[in-house]
Formats: C-alpha cells, sequence, structure tokens
C-alpha cells in the first residue's frame, strides 16, 4: 500500500470537517489535520481556504512563510468576501428597480449595473 493511501472513512471525516470549517468558525490553530490541504470554496467569497500545518523542524523563515500564507489568504478571504456580497446586494436592487420598470430584466439590461460596479472597484 502507497503512503498517500487514505481510508475513505478517514477521508469522509477531513472532507466533512474542512467542509464544517467554514460555519463553525474554526480557526488553523483548532484544526486536527496532519498535512496541508484545502478545504471546499466558501459559498460567498467562493475562496478555498487552504490550511499550512506547522512543521516540527520549521525555521523561522518557513514559520514567517506560512504565517505570510496564512495572512494573505485572509485578507483575499476578506476582500471577496466583501466584494461579492456588495455586488450581490446592489445586482439585486438594479434588478428590482428594472422589473418595476420594464416588468422584465434581460442580459442586456443588466449592462449599465456591470460597467458601473466594475468602475467603483
Amino acid at each position: 500500500m502507497s503512503k498517500s493511501f487514505q481510508s475513505p472513512t478517514l477521508l469522509f471525516k477531513r472532507l466533512h470537517y474542512a467542509k464544517n470549517i467554514h460555519t463553525t468558525g474554526l480557526c488553523l490553530s483548532e484544526t486536527k489535520i496532519l498535512k496541508d490541504s484545502v478545504a471546499p470554496a466558501h459559498p460567498v467569497s467562493h475562496i478555498r481556504k487552504a490550511f499550512f500545518v506547522k512543521q516540527p523542524n520549521e525555521n523561522p523563515h518557513e514559520n514567517n512563510l506560512r504565517n505570510l500564507k496564512i495572512s494573505t489568504q485572509d485578507f483575499v478571504h476578506q476582500f471577496w468576501l466583501v466584494n461579492n456580497t456588495q455586488y450581490q446586494k446592489e445586482k439585486l436592487e438594479f434588478e428590482g428597480e428594472l422589473l418595476k420598470k420594464f416588468g422584465e430584466v434581460k442580459p442586456e439590461d443588466l449592462t449599465p449595473f456591470y460597467i458601473r460596479f466594475l468602475e467603483k472597484i
């Protein structure tokens, strides 16, 4: 048997555990993951959280790199969480205005919204 083989039960538990991290708000220090891994995409930010395990023989440079990866990932997740939330909110408002005005929303009617939204970024 190869070293990378995992029993289906263990694999399911790890995937189930990683999937619930988004809803339970667990932080990296609380995880029991033994090697670097990636969770499913967050429902709003669409960022797949990566978990970087601290190695027992980690030197200060490796520790710094691992911490930079974690902080960068947190920044990117937060950016897209705010951006995507704002996008959905504004798009729903714009579609509501179109529905009141024309009674329907066609894809081409959303062009002004997309232009305005992208100009704000």
